[in-house]
């Protein structure tokens, strides 16, 4: 068993978490919830659980991957529907895939660079109102990517991806 490590002024401790209910896109219960009002709920909790005053957040990163903007929007909306004030940094990214870890990332290596003390990394993603098929046009976009296998495969959904992937595995859906 790997014993924990002393302790250091750069460490970085995580405090609260919160996350909502996971439920299928397009037929769940939140199917009709808007990403700014799931990452409300999440954001109030994990300041109620911390019990620290959001005034003394130095910033916060969301993660999500299929709104439009990066999320920017909606992120910065969820954040003022918590009660979080304007004077608290908000930025968004996309990772595609685990984007919401991305966000802790970010703020934790802000964290150890001291570039911040108090952050929050987050994640919200909403497939029910802006599905991943809706990203990219293809009716605007360089008739170039279509020449191009891997640019081509970025127009095709995450549906079809893991469908794709899970056939060349040989893993079920039971599996």
């Amino acid at each position: 068993m790997e014993r924990v490590p002393e302790k250091s002024d750069d460490d970085v401790v995580i405090v609260a978490f919160a996350r909502t209910a996971l439920t299928k896109a397009k037929k769940g219960p939140q199917r009709d919830t808007a990403p700014e009002v799931m990452l409300s709920v999440v954001l109030k909790d994990v300041i109620a659980k911390s019990g620290i005053d959001s005034k003394l957040i130095d910033d916060i990163c969301v993660g999500n991957v299929c709104q439009p903007g990066g999320g920017a929007h909606t992120s910065r909306m969820g954040s003022f529907l918590a009660g979080i004030p304007d004077t608290v940094s908000l930025s968004g990214v996309n990772r595609q895939c685990s984007s919401g870890l991305q966000a802790v990332i970010n703020i934790t290596n802000a964290i150890k660079a001291k570039q911040i003390n108090i952050g929050i990394g987050a994640g919200v993603e909403q497939m029910s109102l802006f599905p991943m098929d809706a990203v990219v046009d293809p009716n605007i976009i360089s008739p170039l990517n279509f020449e191009c296998p891997g640019a081509a495969n970025c127009l095709m959904g995450m549906g079809f991806t893991s469908d794709n992937v899970a056939e060349k595995f040989k893993i079920t859906r039971e599996e």
